[in-house]
């Protein structure tokens, strides 16, 4: 039963008809969308779990170079080793890679509103925690230096359409709806944790504390005006449509959420 499914069945019977112990879920993290906490939360209720990552401290190569490298290594581990989750800053072309070559996957991810999103990614990339956050500064001295740079504008689109397919709101809607078991939203984040968990079988797992946080430092202070946050939904319009797309759908299930979670 697909993501869109839920358009026609209430949460329950989606979750049933869906649960599997026995399946590899993978998380396509998508950068500042709560994945490093729900990641830590997979490691623990789902073991055998791999994190695919790479040394952002290698120069020699990109880091799409990088990442391509670790989901090979990941596919050929996953042949001798039978993993039940996994997660990763993996493109959905990486995402497909590792579904053609290892059985019984099932794709999740998490989305957040692009206003919020791009002035968390902007932080963190200004801390230590991303280690090439030097040059990062250098680059973008400023939040509107960030915001009106291309290639950080739409990165939902680019992770789920991938790095090989058309990145269009309607393609990524398209992906989401018919690929994956699950989309989370970061503004929903209980009730995005709790549906997972309940799909793993790992029925009483909760919420853990935010990892990850990013400081509070002369370095990472942004001033959020109105006008600043019109320029972020007009450069990234595509990620909004798709979360909008998202949210509606989560939001017609959230009075029965209440209600089974307790």
């Amino acid at each position: 039963m697909p993501f869109k499914d839920l358009d026609r069945v209430d949460l329950p019977a989606f979750i049933e008809s869906e649960r599997n112990e026995e399946a590899l879920w993978l998380f396509m993290h998508i950068p500042k969308t709560a994945g490093s906490s729900f990641s830590e939360a997979m490691a623990a209720s789902l073991s055998p779990y791999r994190n695919i990552e790479v040394d952002y401290r290698d120069g020699s190569r990109s880091f799409s170079e990088k990442i391509s490298s670790a989901a090979n290594r990941f596919i050929d581990e996953a042949q001798s080793t039978r993993f039940r989750s996994a997660s990763g800053h993996l493109t959905y072309d990486l995402v497909r890679r590792i579904r053609a070559s290892v059985e019984n996957v099932k794709l999740i991810t998490f989305l957040r509103d692009p206003v919020t999103r791009v002035i968390s990614d902007y932080r963190y990339q200004r801390t230590p925690m991303h280690p090439p956050y030097r040059e990062f500064i250098e680059k973008f001295p400023t939040l509107l230096d960030y915001i009106n740079f291309a290639p950080s504008q739409n990165t939902l689109l680019e992770y789920i359409c991938g790095r090989e397919g058309s990145p269009s709101a309607s393609n990524a809607i398209d992906i989401l709806d018919t690929d994956f078991c699950f989309v989370g939203l970061q503004e929903m984040y209980p009730f995005s944790y709790y549906t997972m968990m309940e799909l793993f079988g790992a029925s009483n797992a909760r919420p853990v504390e935010h990892r990850r946080k990013t400081p509070d430092t002369p370095e990472t202070e942004v001033e959020v005006t109105d006008d600043v946050i019109k320029l972020i939904r007009d450069n990234n319009a595509g990620d909004l449509e798709v979360f909008e797309h998202v949210r509606s759908r989560l939001m017609r299930h959230r009075n029965t959420f209440a209600r089974i979670s307790g």
